[in-house]
């Protein structure tokens, strides 16, 4: 409740639009990241896998950059400002503000 949804995704904005309402489309990741409190990469397209982290980091009033693709290293997230979180790998935070609770199958 009360979260605004901003998503960037070249590939897929058209047809998006018509099946997502109440979030708003941008044309680049930037605009999408700006003034967020987190971010999350939900596809590989290689538009993301060449962001300029330190840009991305500058727009964003919070640090943490959720990576569901693993694009990037924990190290080279981490050098950017950010607290990183993947799937399969440990996270790294370069502050202990974050829980990561392991999943329980």
């Amino acid at each position: 409740k009360g979260a605004n949804i901003r998503v960037c995704d070249p590939q897929g904005f058209k047809e998006g639009q018509h099946c997502f309402q109440n979030i708003t489309w941008c044309e680049n990741p930037y605009l999408a990241a700006a003034d967020a409190n987190a971010l999350v990469i939900l596809t590989e397209w290689n538009e993301f896998r060449a962001l300029d982290l330190p840009k991305l980091r500058e727009c964003m009033k919070g640090a943490l950059l959720v990576d569901l693709r693993n694009i990037y290293s924990g190290p080279a997230v981490n050098e950017a400002g950010f607290d990183y979180i993947s799937l399969g790998r440990p996270p790294a935070l370069l502050k202990n503000h974050l829980k990561v609770v392991p999943y329980a199958s």
